[in-house]
């Protein structure tokens, strides 16, 4: 059974309605109710195997929808190729490395411009003035930096096509402690920006400390939404968590059901 501590947001930048998402003839995500409104950044959290990434690449147009829908500024999306989201304004950094290693910063950067040529230079100013720690490594290949770096430059490249919405997988991942550290400081800044973004992540803590509102996904459903504060001191975590994988084992319910969804 889900559960809604948070107020409901009033014209959603991005809305997912009944979704259920998967691979082949499987749905691993149904019945997801999801909004992100403007300027909000929204946490997706929940144990591993929980089909948290595969709603992020429903919205990209990778996974299959088998039913449900999924708009942009309220204009339908789901189906759509994946290039047709991005020029819809959609940036979406995967989780590890999402540069060209053989390519240097630069060239990482301007190809995150493609479908904006004649701004390549003016989004080149503003992203370095972003991110300005990338501004001493424009000539470095990037399969030479580190993980922090890399992520960094992920990030940058999706800001070069000036989304409207980020969608960020998994962003810590593989970094060490003190560069996970600089990650959160490069994430506020972005927040600071007003960009809307929607984070997968497994630090619970650190992005709860960030985001606005934050949904908790078990077996490929949502069982709880509620704002960041809330979740991080008023709700017991590893017990949702636990009780939500023990109910649906004792109890497993078929997609399509009107009471819920499972993983088939």
């Amino acid at each position: 059974m889900r559960r809604t501590l948070a107020e409901p947001v009033s014209s959603p930048h991005l809305e997912a309605r009944a979704l259920a998402a998967g691979y082949g003839q499987s749905p691993i995500v149904a019945d997801i109710n999801l909004r992100v409104g403007e300027a909000e950044v929204v946490a997706i959290v929940g144990p591993n195997g929980a089909g948290k990434s595969t709603f992020l690449k429903a919205i990209i147009g990778v996974t299959k929808i088998f039913g449900g829908s999924i708009t942009l500024q309220q204009r339908e999306v789901a189906g759509l190729r994946t290039d047709e989201i991005a020029r819809l304004g959609v940036g979406y950094i995967p989780q590890g490395d999402a540069v060209f290693p053989s390519l240097t910063v630069r060239e990482n950067l301007e190809l995150g411009a493609y479908q904006r040529p004649k701004e390549t230079a003016v989004r080149m100013t503003e992203v370095l003035e972003l991110l300005p720690e990338l501004s001493e490594k424009l000539s470095r290949r990037a399969g030479v930096m580190s993980g922090g770096e890399r992520t960094m430059l992920g990030i940058g490249r999706a800001l070069m096509a000036k989304p409207t919405l980020l969608l960020l997988d998994e962003p810590s991942s593989g970094l060490a402690p003190r560069v996970v550290t600089t990650l959160w400081a490069y994430l506020d800044r972005l927040r600071a920006s007003g960009i809307p973004m929607l984070i997968v992540e497994q630090r619970t803590k650190d992005i709860l400390e960030i985001a606005d509102r934050g949904y908790v996904f078990v077996n490929g459903r949502v069982v709880l939404e509620a704002t960041a504060n809330q979740l991080l001191h008023n709700v017991d975590l590893a017990e949702v968590f636990l009780q939500a994988g023990a109910r649906d084992a004792q109890d497993p319910l078929v997609v399509g059901s009107p009471k819920s969804t499972s993983i088939s």
